[in-house]
């Protein structure tokens, strides 16, 4: 069920407008400076449901990232084109999610002892917004050439996946703080979103005009520091302290969560999501029983071990 309208929620929302568009407008006269050290600009995009938030926290703690939680910058160009204002908005966005605990939806991102924020020298930006992003790109996927004609600098993506059955679960409820109860008509819709949502992705990765990289959110839990240098890497990242990692591997949760046993599939339904699931690369190993990509995982980590206490022994 859907929270009610209150006053008191309507003049929350206004305090943190009021405080987003004064945050920048500040940054950008005591800051702007700072922007042109920037050397990339990432991108989420992906589907609802994903792990979005949890990487893009683990991002906005190193020292020389910052990105913005739930800004909208495919939104936000229709009305500025303004580099520097978009800068400053991200910045600002952050600076309200770590004065807030860095708390969405129920859940906390807060990265203990880093740098959510704040930043020590700012060498990459962007937005966390990856299911409505996917959603807008469906509409008109030549948002991201006039973000990258506007923003000037290298544009990445990152793709983050996670199990369909457990996306489209957690989609049909309407998310963890929502729950609603899921029937044919609701689930069917929520299968067809998720792979419109799918289909989009795949045509960005076939056009090939930015680098993306995909991330498998099973992988990130199983192997987060290796996942984590995975990442910076991509981003041409270098400074990644022991610490950093130890703090983000902190709040990351011991397994993905199997969303798909909440709700009754019926058989007819699997069958068509595993169909869907066979036509797209970057999801093969996904089914409904189990997830391949993470049993993979667990295998060579089994396997390294096991080699390991073979030549020590």
């Amino acid at each position: 069920m859907r929270k009610k309208i209150t006053f008191k929620r309507v003049w929350n929302k206004l305090k943190d407008i009021a405080y987003l568009y004064t945050q920048s407008f500040y940054n950008r006269l005591a800051h702007s400076k700072d922007y042109d050290k920037i050397k990339k600009y990432v991108m989420f995009v992906g589907y609802p449901r994903s792990g979005h938030s949890l990487i893009g926290a683990i991002l906005d703690a190193h020292p020389n990232i910052l990105l913005s939680h739930e800004l909208d910058v495919l939104n936000l160009i229709r009305s500025t084109k303004s580099k520097k204002t978009i800068f400053s908005m991200i910045v600002a966005r952050s600076q309200w999610f770590a004065k807030n605990g860095c708390v969405w939806r129920g859940y906390v991102y807060k990265v203990p002892n880093q740098w959510q924020g704040k930043y020590k020298e700012l060498l990459i930006i962007g937005d966390k917004k990856g299911g409505a992003s996917s959603k807008k790109l469906g509409s008109n996927s030549d948002l991201l050439v006039e973000i990258n004609d506007l923003i000037k600098k290298e544009m990445v993506l990152i793709h983050v996946i996670r199990n369909p059955f457990d996306n489209i679960t957690t989609r049909a409820r309407g998310g963890s703080h929502i729950m609603r109860e899921v029937n044919d008509e609701l689930l069917l819709q929520s299968i067809q979103k998720h792979f419109r949502d799918v289909e989009t992705i795949s045509k960005i990765k076939k056009e090939n005009k930015f680098p993306i990289l995909d991330i498998y959110i099973e992988d990130f839990i199983a192997n987060t520091k290796k996942e984590i240098i995975r990442i910076c890497n991509f981003l041409g990242v270098n400074n990644i302290s022991e610490d950093y990692l130890n703090d983000c591997a902190s709040i990351v949760f011991e397994s993905p969560k199997k969303t798909r046993n909440q709700i009754h599939w019926k058989p007819e339904f699997i069958e068509m999501v595993h169909e869907q699931i066979n036509k797209y690369d970057f999801l093969k190993g996904y089914n409904f029983y189990t997830s391949a990509v993470f049993l993979f995982t667990l295998l060579s980590k089994y396997l390294s071990i096991a080699s390991l206490c073979f030549c020590t022994g």
